[in-house]
């Protein structure tokens, strides 16, 4: 089905827009619920949707860890840790799966900037209890 190749090079980028708005919302002092809302439709709608159509999608991969690494952000800063926990982890998850495969990841700059951020969800997991930062 050739007409589905341009939805996987796009989709991707769907998610990055969407997860840029919630970043926006956010700064803007959107209250935290709907700035959640707006990143888990980055996930389902862009970078979840994205990896459906081509697991190895290295770029979607990332994106959803940074979605759930920024939700388990939210859920530690309302108190729940449970949740915080569960996102961190799958977010470390995530990361490891894209770092799993080096030479799809662009320049080292771009790999160290992934390795970085999944040491800090690693960390987070762990963290938890009292909050990520």
């Amino acid at each position: 089905m050739p007409f589905l190749t341009p939805c996987c090079d796009w989709l991707p980028h769907s998610g990055d827009v969407l997860h840029a708005a919630a970043e926006c919302a956010s700064d803007a002092g959107a209250p935290p619920a709907d700035v959640a809302v707006m990143l888990q439709r980055a996930l389902d709608q862009g970078y979840l949707l994205a990896l459906r159509l081509s697991r190895g999608d290295t770029d979607a991969q990332l994106g959803v860890a940074e979605v759930r690494l920024a939700l388990a952000r939210l859920a530690a800063a309302a108190g729940d840790g449970a949740s915080a926990l569960a996102l961190a982890s799958q977010a470390a998850d995530s990361y490891g799966c894209a770092l799993g495969r080096p030479a799809t990841m662009g320049t080292v700059s771009e790999r160290m900037e992934a390795q970085y951020n999944f040491a800090c969800a690693a960390a987070n997991c762990g963290a938890c209890h009292v909050g990520l930062v």
